[in-house]
C-alpha cells in the first residue's frame, strides 16, 4: 500500500512502538468510494470496537484530528475500554486550545489529563507518546 511507507516513517520519526495499522479503506472504482462521505461518528466506533474485541490484550493509541468528531469518539472508546487505550493524540487542525470547553468539558471530561494530548507539532506528540510507554 502506498500510504503505509509515510505512516511507518512518521511512527519511526516520533518513536512509536511497533504495531499494526488499521486504516479506512476505499477505492474510487467501487462502492467503497462512498464510504468516504459517511459520518465518522457512524463508521469509526464500530470499527474500533471490533478491533478491540478481536485483540482484547492489545493496547491502543488512538490518533486523530480536531476537525470532526475524533476527540468525542475516542473519549467514548477510552471510557468503555480504559485498560486498552494507552493514549489519545489529537492533531490540532481547528486552532482550539487544549483548555477549550470542547475538550475539558465535553470530549475528554473525566479522563486522566495524562491520557490525551492536543498537538500541533509531531515532536510534541512524540514526547507525549513516549511518556505513555
Amino acid at each position: 500500500m502506498a500510504a503505509l511507507p509515510p505512516l511507518r516513517e512518521f511512527f519511526e520519526q516520533v518513536d512509536l512502538p511497533e504495531g499494526s495499522f488499521h486504516l479506512g479503506y476505499f477505492r474510487i472504482k467501487d462502492e467503497s468510494f462512498f464510504n468516504l462521505f459517511e459520518s465518522s461518528r457512524a463508521t469509526k466506533p464500530p470499527t474500533i470496537e471490533a478491533l478491540m474485541a478481536a485483540f482484547p490484550k492489545r493496547k491502543f493509541i488512538l490518533i486523530g484530528d480536531s476537525g470532526e468528531a475524533d476527540p468525542e469518539i475516542y473519549w467514548d472508546i477510552a471510557r468503555r475500554h480504559p485498560d486498552q487505550v494507552r493514549a489519545i493524540a489529537i492533531r490540532n487542525v481547528t486552532g482550539e486550545r487544549a483548555d477549550a470547553p470542547r475538550f475539558l468539558e465535553e470530549a475528554f471530561q473525566g479522563l486522566p489529563t495524562d491520557l490525551w494530548l492536543l498537538f500541533d507539532q509531531a515532536e510534541a506528540a512524540s514526547a507525549f507518546l513516549a511518556s505513555r510507554f
